[in-house]
């Protein structure tokens, strides 16, 4: 199976490309990270896979409509 073919088929079972996926995943796990523990912002990044963390903002905030920082502030309180 090539690496083409699979992610075709993967886009066809889900509804969405690989790549969408993939992305969807870091960013639960970084709000996971955000809310449940002390890790800085840029940990978070590394963490989740990014080695920018500009880019990991920028992304961030266009997956969750609130930059990093805001969304620990807001949902943290929800859980402590």
């Amino acid at each position: 199976l090539s690496q083409s073919r699979a992610c075709h088929l993967v886009g066809e079972c889900f509804g969405k490309p690989f790549r969408a996926l993939v992305a969807e995943e870091r960013m639960e796990h970084a709000r996971r990270l955000l809310i449940a523990t002390d890790y800085r912002v840029n940990e978070v990044a590394n963490m989740t896979g990014f080695n920018n963390v500009e880019h990991f903002n920028r992304t961030f905030r266009r997956h969750n409509d609130l930059p990093p920082g805001e969304y620990r502030r807001r949902y943290r309180m929800t859980f402590e």
